[in-house]
């Protein structure tokens, strides 16, 4: 038996040619360019809600905190939106980079009281394409989504 040659000259049907190989390449580039785009301001959108809910969390243990424990509790804001801190204990909680926080109060922290009550005012994440407030009522210290 002869043996057959693993490709012939000339023969079109042999393979890929560079052309062809070439548009899958710049085909592929591009589908990997739109994925990837869109799993980045996923990713970014999660960190955003991930940091609203920790934040909410943080309020309202702060509020508990102060009638449990019977003394004033708070959080402040760090230098440049980048984080808070919590007062008395001085925990300090970061923020994703693209994500800073402002506090909207007539006072530097937002303090929670023993009977029950708060400062007051509106903690604001802004960044990752979407702004969140959140508001303390300085009666009831209760927070929840600002208008």
């Amino acid at each position: 038996m002869g043996r057959r040659p693993i490709s012939r000259a000339g023969n079109r049907e042999a393979g890929y040619t560079l052309l062809e190989l070439l548009v899958v390449v710049a085909l592929s580039a591009l589908m990997i360019t739109v994925v990837g785009g869109g799993i980045a301001g996923a990713l970014s959108e999660n960190d955003a809600k991930k940091a609203e809910a920790r934040l909410l969390d943080d309020l309202r243990a702060l509020r508990l905190a102060a009638k449990h424990r019977g003394e004033v509790v708070g959080l402040r804001p760090l230098a440049g939106g980048t984080g808070y801190e919590l007062l008395p204990q001085g925990e300090v909680r970061s923020l994703p980079a693209d994500i800073t926080l402002r506090l909207e109060a007539p006072q530097t922290a937002l303090l929670f009281y023993p009977n029950g009550g708060a400062d007051g005012g509106i903690v604001t994440l802004e960044g990752a394409g979407r702004d969140v407030r959140l508001q303390v009522d300085p009666f009831t210290a209760e927070t929840g989504a600002a208008p």
